[in-house]
């Protein structure tokens, strides 16, 4: 089957991004109490502990409505299924191109479970 040899990387790199995201988002819930810092590259990066409620970028985050959560959850699903759709559909791009849309994907994915488990990214 040359077809699904080709889209391999489709189907293994979300999956090994979902988890990766899920263990490090776990790591972070685990040793970092929320709004606590961290420097990693000093004077470069900083890994703060924060949850979103919001969309992307906080937006909507301190917008209290009913079934927020909710609502904010079926729209990111939407654009999972949406990116996900676009990429089955595509004929075999580039390898960078089918790369890029399997970590979109698996960060989408990721999101969307924490929004789902926890109400929040």
């Amino acid at each position: 089957m040359p077809g699904t040899t080709r889209r391999r990387i489709e189907i293994w790199l979300p999956l090994l991004i979902l988890a990766f995201d899920q263990l490090t988002k776990a790591a972070v819930r685990a040793r970092l109490p929320i709004h606590a810092s961290v420097t990693v590259v000093p004077g470069l990066v900083d890994l703060t502990h924060v949850q979103n409620t919001g969309a992307a970028f906080g937006f909507l985050n301190s917008a209290a409505f009913p079934f927020k959560s909710v609502l904010i959850a079926v729209i990111a699903a939407a654009a999972l299924l949406g990116v996900a759709g676009y990429a089955a559909s595509r004929a075999p791009q580039p390898r960078m191109a089918r790369v890029g849309l399997a970590l979109s994907i698996g960060g989408a994915a990721g999101n969307l479970l924490d929004r789902i488990v926890a109400g929040s990214v």
